[in-house]
Formats: structure tokens, C-alpha cells, sequence
């Protein structure tokens, strides 16, 4: 029993840190811009609403996304990510390309960078690409997770990376943006 117990501290450990590796995402970039140290993720869903199907992943450089999409503010002096899939039918799981897809599962990213009062100073439209969503659940504690392989040819690089964001409840056709936190 004794010789158990030595090696538990080093299992919790190490789920703790693995647990905590994930977080809310990542975005690496090749290029200047875009670039985000991904502080918080979350996602929201219109398929409630009967029209196709579409999730967004939203990761910022700063905490508190959920409840400024509600209030219905921007962040000062932040990065977003925003990242968009739909499918013509049912939104299962699997890889969706940037663009138009042969298959009905399509995707979109941009990212967005705010000033101190919440004026747009940059955008970035990703140009090609795939997001891969590999679970979703648009309900209270539930999450969306997969990776992004992305291309901007404007800004003349590459990105990827991860999302693990949780959902919030907020309609995206209701959002309206008029404070600046």
C-alpha cells in the first residue's frame, strides 16, 4: 500500500498539467500580424435561431468576452480571433475549409485588433485553410474544441492553433456593439 502512495502525487501532478496544457487555445502566427496570446476563448451558436448551422469561436488577449458580447461592449486594446464554421445540414464534427467546400462544411476566420477606444486598427480575413471541430455542445458548461491550419495572403503568412472555448449564451444576430470597455 505504501509503495502506491509514493506514486500519486506525481499522477495528480501531471493530470493537473495536462488538464491545464490545453486552456483556453492558441494561435501562432509565421508572420507580424496577426499575432494573440490567447487569454480567453469562448463560442456561441445560431443554429438555435433555424437558420444553418454556424458556431464561432472567439479568442481574445483579454478576459471577460461572454459578458461584453451580453452588455454588448467591445475590449479596449484587444486581439480577437474569431473562427466560423457551418454546415448546409447538421453541424457534426470533422474539417471545414476557408471558402467554399464541395463537401457543405465551410469556414471562416478573421482577426481583429482594437485601440484604446475600441476603434478598429487592423483586420485580417483569413484566405484559405481549414478549421477542424472536433466537439461542440451550445449549451450552459458546455464547450467547443478543435485546431485551425489558416492562410492570409494579405498579411502574407500562415496560423494555426487551437480553440477549447466555453459556450456562451448569446444570440450573435443580436449583438450590437455599442459601449467600450
Amino acid at each position: 500500500m505504501l509503495a502506491r502512495a509514493r506514486w500519486l502525487p506525481c499522477l495528480v501532478v501531471a493530470t493537473i498539467s495536462a488538464l491545464s496544457a490545453c486552456g483556453p487555445g492558441s494561435f501562432d502566427s509565421n508572420v507580424a500580424w496577426p499575432s494573440l496570446t490567447v487569454s480567453e476563448s469562448v463560442f456561441f451558436s445560431d443554429e438555435l435561431n433555424g437558420d444553418t448551422p454556424v458556431l464561432y469561436a472567439v479568442m481574445s488577449d483579454r478576459p471577460g468576452l461572454c459578458e461584453s458580447f451580453k452588455a454588448g461592449n467591445k475590449l479596449k486594446s484587444t486581439t480577437y480571433v474569431v473562427v466560423g464554421v457551418e454546415e448546409v445540414s447538421v453541424l457534426n464534427p470533422g474539417v471545414f475549409v476557408v471558402g467554399s467546400s464541395s463537401t457543405g462544411k465551410m469556414a471562416e476566420a478573421r482577426t481583429y485588433k482594437f485601440d484604446a477606444n475600441c476603434d478598429e486598427e487592423r483586420r485580417a480575413t483569413a484566405s484559405g485553410g481549414t478549421v477542424t471541430l472536433d466537439s461542440y455542445e451550445a449549451k450552459p458548461s458546455g464547450g467547443m474544441h478543435g485546431s485551425f491550419n489558416l492562410e492570409f495572403s494579405s498579411e502574407g503568412g500562415t496560423a494555426r492553433g487551437s480553440f477549447h472555448a466555453q459556450f456562451c449564451d448569446v444570440d450573435p444576430s443580436g449583438i450590437s456593439f455599442t459601449g467600450c470597455l
